[in-house]
Order: C-alpha cells, then structure tokens, then sequence
C-alpha cells in the first residue's frame, strides 16, 4: 500500500448508524470524562487518558467522514501526530521498568 495513500483516498463506506454512533459515543466518553476530571480536580496521571480519548475522536472524525481534499489530509495528518503524540506521552509518564 503506498502511504501517500492512507492521506488521500476517500473514506471506506460504513453504515451511517455505526459512523454517527461511534461517533457520539467517542464525544459521550470525552464529555463524561472532562466531567469526572472537573469533579475530582485534575489529576496528572489521568492526562493519558484524555490524549487517547481525543485520538480516537480525531481518527474517527478524519477517516470516516467525507471531507473535502484539503481538509480530509489536514485532518488525517493531525489525527495521526495525535496518536505520535500521545503514544510518545502516555509512555513518558509511566513509571520506570526496575530491571
């Protein structure tokens, strides 16, 4: 597969109850959670969750909605630094192996 491909080939077709499903409830999760952080005042170790959260948004919304052109590779191209990011992060802050 070429990788210039994952960018610019349009979305695979999904039923539309499963794509705007999936869709509120990535936006369910990340409300209740923006809620229990709020309630519970914001914990450092909960950061991971929300990058993952927000990851799974952003993936979601970029490869199964249709875009236009530009959008479309905008948004892949954020969705998938998210995921760097957020892998590169939540392993930061787990705590070191003891060997």
């Amino acid at each position: 597969m070429n990788p210039r491909a994952v960018f610019i080939d349009p979305p695979k077709p999904l039923l539309p109850w499963l794509r705007h499903g999936y869709l509120g409830f990535c936006l369910a999760l990340l409300g209740w959670h923006a809620w229990w952080l709020w309630r519970h005042s914001w914990v450092r170790r909960h950061d991971s969750i929300t990058l993952v959260l927000v990851a799974l948004l952003l993936n979601h919304v970029a490869f199964r909605y249709a875009w236009p052109r530009p959008v479309m590779i905008l948004l892949r191209i954020v969705a998938c630094a998210w995921i760097v990011l957020a892998l590169y992060l939540s392993l930061r802050l787990l705590p070191p192996f003891s060997g």
